[in-house]
């Protein structure tokens, strides 16, 4: 009799390395905020998904000096919540530190009499959802960093962005060709 890996049917392995392929909720989450602000313009340092205190991760971004900055760095936040929407394919409370943090840059640069912050982050997230849609691979190239090495920089980031564009692009026959989203 056979066992461990060995007696495994080839279904059985097949299901398992997909499995070890997934990468965790929290990596997913810190990975949406990054590929956003890769692709929206916002400067990071370093993410990690290490526990400290209320969050499972942070991803380290530059300050806002503006309204427009601050508009951009909302989207940041909620690609987090919306990333693991995604990946998930349910309603999840993974952004409630990220949705706080919005709420005070909205009140300070962007409140006004004719918007509220549920109006305004409502046509955010569909537009910051198609954003992650349409590079989802490198979401999950991003993810599976995280999951490995728990902190990265920013050129490290960079790079698995770069290579999963590249590797989607070459199979799609385009330059940002669209990943398939769970």
């Amino acid at each position: 009799m056979m066992s461990g890996r060995n007696s495994l049917t080839c279904e059985e392995r097949r299901e398992e390395v997909s499995n070890e392929l997934k990468p965790s909720p929290v990596a997913v989450h810190e990975a949406g905020h990054i590929v956003a602000a890769h692709l929206i313009g916002v400067r990071f340092n370093h993410a990690h998904i290490l526990p400290r205190g209320l969050s499972d991760g942070e991803v380290y971004v530059e300050r806002e000096k503006d309204v427009t900055s601050a508009r951009r760095l909302i989207d940041v936040m909620l690609a987090g919540g919306e990333a693991v929407r995604i990946y998930t394919q349910r309603e999840t409370e993974s952004h409630t530190m990220d949705l706080i943090r919005a709420i005070h840059l909205f009140e300070y640069y962007i409140d006004n009499e004719t918007e509220t912050f549920i109006s305004y982050t409502e046509r955010r997230v569909a537009v910051v959802g198609d954003l992650l849609r349409r590079n989802w691979h490198a979401v999950l190239s991003v993810a599976r960093l995280l999951d490995t090495q728990k902190t990265i920089c920013r050129h490290q980031a960079v790079a698995a962005i770069v290579a999963a564009n590249n590797v989607e692009g070459a199979r799609c026959g385009e330059a940002f060709g669209r990943a398939s989203v769970p």
